[in-house]
């Protein structure tokens, strides 16, 4: 659990560094910054709750019995492995946004910040700005819109079925 904790920190440094390295233009950032804002948002708020929610373990075997303890263990572990994939997921699209950003910089010889929404049209490259919803001249399938909202609705089923059964 540790090295999880150490390795997704990694990440988040690497991933802030590479954004303050790249400037991106404000024309390619409103495809998806706002949603990619919420995004974190709601996952930082289920890490921290579902954090906290592990001192629930504390409570006496008088109001919770050491059977409910258990499967709240087990419900906590698979919160964690949906919650590390989604967030897995996320930094994936994230790099390949950026890379796209570098190696598209690169191949037309001007900064990052110059590449506007037609060249990410021209390059049929609007699917890697896609977070919660289709953007309309994207012509890819739906499978990453799809993948992540099963994840996001799969969380919120696991917290659910968490307390219920804890305080059920």
């Amino acid at each position: 659990m540790t090295q999880n904790i150490v390795v997704a920190a990694f990440c988040l440094i690497i991933s802030y560094w590479m954004k303050q390295q790249i400037k991106i233009s404000d024309e390619i950032s409103a495809l998806y910054v706002r949603n990619q804002r919420i995004f974190r948002l709601f996952l930082s708020i289920m890490f921290g709750i579902v954090g906290c929610s592990w001192f629930l373990l504390l409570l006496p075997d008088s109001i919770v019995s050491a059977h409910k303890h258990d499967l709240f263990r087990l419900g906590q572990f698979e919160l964690y492995v949906l919650l590390l994939t989604l967030w897995g997921y996320d930094y994936r699209c994230e790099t390949t946004r950026l890379a796209w950003l570098i190696t598209t910089s690169s191949e037309m010889n001007k900064p990052a910040n110059y590449i506007a929404l037609n060249d990410v049209i021209t390059a049929d490259k609007l699917h890697i700005f896609e977070m919660f919803v289709k953007h309309g001249n994207s012509n890819r399938n739906y499978f990453h819109i799809v993948f992540r909202w099963a994840l996001i609705l799969a969380i919120l089923t696991l917290f659910i079925r968490q307390w219920i059964n804890l305080f059920g």
